[in-house]
């Protein structure tokens, strides 16, 4: 199965790839399609079993991928994990908007000379509140 660049749950996507923090570079449809196509390998999945609902849309370079899952909403693979399975993700409960948007957040922050985190955790909470605990990574807040 060939997932195509033109599928419409891309459109979310930036027009190029983008390294929008340390830990999120975002894909264009064109690299999301290649790559959601690569994982759809047999050899990835735990037992073989294949579940072509998920879309790659992202990674941190280190092997970790942000997907797209059924629901329309962000989930998070960490490459620890092995092979991949379903019920080995995370959910992120956010959109493709707002995942990218957490991104910028983050990249601002990693990039400013100082910040202050309960302003960081407001600005967090204002895109989906409680995302501060549903983020896979260490957040410089608290």
């Amino acid at each position: 199965m060939q997932i195509s660049a033109a599928d419409p749950r891309f459109r979310p996507l930036p027009d190029a790839v983008r390294e929008l923090s340390a830990d999120v570079r975002a894909f264009d449809a064109a690299l999301a399609a290649r790559v959601s196509t690569e994982y759809l390998d047999h050899g990835y999945w735990v037992d073989l079993e294949v579940d072509k609902r998920w879309l790659v849309i992202g990674d941190n370079g280190a092997g970790d991928h942000w997907l797209l899952g059924p629901d329309g909403e962000v989930w998070f693979f960490d490459h620890n994990y092995g092979e991949r399975a379903a019920h080995l993700f995370e959910p992120l409960e956010i959109s493709v908007t707002e995942w990218l948007m957490m991104a910028h957040l983050l990249g601002r922050t990693e990039n400013a000379a100082a910040f202050d985190p309960d302003r960081l955790t407001a600005a967090i909470d204002a895109i989906s509140p409680g995302l501060v605990d549903r983020w896979p990574y260490e957040l410089p807040v608290d």
